[in-house]
């Protein structure tokens, strides 16, 4: 077999299995950690998901709320045009547009 006395021979199987034992046990404890940290970023993308979708859902909802008031000042200018002509200055040349 190869150079040595083989550890079930000297100590007997049980300490060989002991070992081996104790491997497996080792490995499991460090899969499980790993398992838990997996979980754990899951939750936390979970949670920043959630976020992007509320953010984004706020921001639809201030866009649109935008562009109803663009709508209600370029109704207004238009009738304050009608209403007093070339007194309402030029929203588009003085940059208020």
């Amino acid at each position: 077999m190869g150079v040595g006395a083989c550890p079930s021979s000297v100590f007997g199987l049980q300490a060989s299995l002991v070992s081996t034992t104790n491997a497996n046990i080792s490995s499991g404890r460090v899969a499980q950690r790993h398992v838990e940290d997996l979980a754990n970023q899951v939750n936390t993308l979970e949670e920043n998901l959630a976020g992007y979708q509320e953010t984004k859902l706020e921001l639809s909802q201030t866009q649109d709320k935008l562009s109803k008031t663009e709508n209600k000042l370029n109704t207004l200018y238009k009738f304050l045009q009608d209403k007093f002509g070339s007194d309402v200055p030029n929203l588009d040349e003085d940059g208020l547009l």
